[in-house]
């Protein structure tokens, strides 16, 4: 308690024990007597002083509580302006955002079927579904939907600029006159190029086909019969044909467009359209093969590819599980390092080495080490991301499908109107964003990224029909005169890694575009001008095995491989490729068991012997006429057994 000295009046702090007792003031000296300690307030008695205090001084009381009333009125209501502002704007964004993509989604839906129709030479449809883009972008606030309409417009010009100027004979072909057989009627009355006739569509349905008639056969006259002798009239002979052949005017250019797909048009009692104007390809002779003098036994392939086995594992770090290097963003033995894992999956394959066995720790760890390397924009993306789509297809075990459908999802999107450059376009639908005069891509890296595309798509992963169009596009366009490809378009004459990639290619795009669209279509080629034009090249003289003598002859070694995987021939020409180029390999091995001491070298010639040593389930004969009315029947034959027994097969 405090205590006051009555004389100097200082307040002194005491014990409630001195009360009543003498105290001693320290400022004054004075004594005095302490006081008794004041009662504490009785809290119900201090709440009804307090009541009363405020009965009697009313306005006091309700000013303070009021007006801690109202701030804290006026800071609840502000947070839950603020909460309920938050809540509006993170719902229409995300209404916002949900919507844009769902209209994106259409629009994409909308262009791809245009391009396909565009790509196809279906131009009526193609017409009405641009228009429908057209309806479904306008008033849109997004651009990207515009530029999609905007992108379709212009294909859909550029495809009728071509066709124009392709000229009549390269649309039109002319029909033999029912009544003069063998000659072509005039087409003077159809409107030219440039001549007021519009678009395609509208030149089609001004020049129908005419009726179809039977075509009369222009037999010779009989010889005069002899006396005594007697005629009997012989039966007449069936129509040759169920459809007219078409001849060209005299003087008319003959045009290949191989937009159009293959090229015989389908048997009718009349054809619905006029078909196009094909030029068929001349197989060579067919005559004795004499076989190579050294022809390699399977047993000493199997040895070659154990050796190179022993070298190429030697080259992976034992706790890394990756080749020196690979750990570096931007080294190239990143790309190495994946080509090899493939090369060795591959060989197990081949040769059932156990120590490739994945579900062993040596090959899982170097699987699994091959997955986790970062790959985007990588300096070589597209070779690595195609080369390790391409080696996970291999076994399509659960857990590899993850990176899979992520690397083939970047190929698709990333390539440059079908063609690929060095990097991918990580832009959304960014493939779309150059053209094929760009010169945006080689063909090196457009084949890479193409089989890691296609090795996805075998093992189920959906890729859309326009991609397969634009990739088709891109190779038909880049394709030389004489049928080889270039590394790059202007790129001078073909070279035969590139002429084979371009086949591999081809032959891809063929199977999912041309071979279902026209697998009920008997008696025609069975493929398309520019996949026959570099076909032809191929089996022209040495051409097939005549490859070029440089550092990395094992990468012109895979590209034949591919073509020879893809077509199933065991001869090109009067060569059978794999036996010859195998006993070149064979004597190129080195002592230690590699080739050309070099880690990239060894594993392209890994991947084109292993390949050649898989059983062969049938054989399919090739002779003059139509051999191939079914040109996919034994392949996916030889793809079902395959699955079904867990094992490579091939046909040929």
């Amino acid at each position: 308690m405090k205590a006051k000295c009555p004389t100097c009046g200082k307040h002194s702090t005491l014990p409630d024990a001195d009360a009543g007792l003498l105290a001693l003031c320290p400022a004054c000296g004075t004594s005095y007597r302490v006081p008794d300690p004041e009662p504490q307030p009785d809290p119900l008695t201090s709440v009804a002083a307090a009541a009363a205090n405020a009965a009697s001084h009313p306005a006091a009381a309700v000013s303070s509580g009021s007006n801690l009333g109202w701030i804290l009125l006026w800071i609840g209501a502000g947070i839950a302006a603020l909460v309920a502002i938050a809540a509006i704007s993170w719902g229409l964004y995300d209404w916002n955002h949900t919507v844009k993509v769902q209209k994106l989604a259409e629009a994409n839906r909308l262009r791809d079927q245009a391009e396909l129709l565009i790509a196809t030479g279906r131009l009526k449809e193609a017409e009405a579904q641009s228009g429908e883009l057209d309806a479904f972008a306008a008033g849109s606030p997004w651009p990207e939907m515009r530029q999609m309409s905007d992108q379709v417009r212009r294909a859909l010009i550029e495809k009728k600029r071509a066709i124009l100027a392709a000229g009549p004979a390269g649309v039109f072909p002319s029909f033999p006159s029912p009544g003069t057989p063998g000659e072509a009627s005039g087409n003077s009355d159809r409107p030219r190029a440039g001549q007021g006739g519009g678009s395609p569509d509208r030149l089609a349905s001004a020049n129908p086909p005419p009726e179809y008639r039977e075509r009369e056969k222009n037999l010779p006259n009989p010889a005069p019969l002899a006396k005594g002798s007697s005629s009997v009239a012989a039966a007449p002979k069936p129509p040759e044909e169920l459809n007219p052949t078409f001849t060209p005017p005299p003087g008319a250019e003959t045009r290949l467009d191989s937009s159009e797909g293959p090229y015989a048009a389908s048997p009718a009692t009349r054809p619905s359209a006029p078909a196009a104007v094909v030029q068929h390809t001349e197989r060579p002779p067919i005559r004795k093969l004499t076989p190579p003098a050294r022809e390699p036994t399977d047993e000493q392939i199997g040895a070659a590819i154990t050796r190179g086995v022993d070298i190429m594992l030697d080259e992976f770090d034992p706790t890394t599980h990756l080749m020196p290097g690979a750990e570096q963003r931007d080294a190239i033995t990143r790309g190495e390092d994946i080509l090899s894992v493939y090369a060795l999956m591959q060989c197990q394959e081949a040769t059932e080495d156990p120590r490739l066995n994945p579900h062993e720790k040596l090959m899982k760890g170097l699987i699994d080490a091959m997955k986790g390397l970062d790959l985007n924009h990588y300096n070589y993306e597209t070779y690595a991301r195609g080369l390790r789509a391409t080696a996970l297809a291999l076994y399509n075990r659960p857990e590899d499908r993850g990176v899979l459908s992520a690397d083939a999802m970047t190929l698709v999107r990333g390539t440059h109107s079908g063609g690929y450059s060095y990097q991918l376009d990580h832009s959304r639908g960014g493939y779309r964003s150059s053209s094929f005069e760009d010169n945006v891509w080689d063909n090196s890296n457009s084949q890479y990224g193409l089989l890691g595309v296609w090795s996805a798509a075998e093992v189920a992963y959906e890729v859309p029909e326009s991609y397969w169009a634009k990739v088709q596009g891109h190779w038909t366009k880049a394709q030389n005169h004489d049928g080889t490809w270039a590394y790059y378009s202007g790129g001078g004459s073909g070279t035969h890694s590139m002429t084979c990639a371009g086949l591999a290619s081809m032959f891809v795009t063929h199977d999912y575009l041309d071979a279902p669209k026209f697998g009920t279509v008997v008696g025609r080629d069975p493929f398309t001008p520019p996949l026959a034009r570099g076909l032809q090249w191929l089996e022209t003289g040495d051409n097939s095995i005549s490859l070029a003598a440089f550092a990395h002859r094992g990468y012109d070694f895979y590209g034949l491989e591919r073509v020879g995987l893809a077509s199933g021939f065991k001869f090109f020409g009067a060569h059978e490729w794999y036996r010859e180029l195998a006993a070149t390999t064979l004597q190129e091995q080195q002592p230690n068991g590699s080739w050309g001491n070099q880690v990239v070298e060894t594993a392209y010639r890994l991947l084109f012997l292993a390949r050649g040593r898989h059983p062969i389930l049938m054989n399919k004969l090739r002779f003059d006429g139509n051999w191939a009315n079914r040109p996919r029947d034994a392949a996916n034959l030889a793809r079902f057994v395959g699955h079904q027994l867990e094992r490579p097969l091939n046909w040929q």
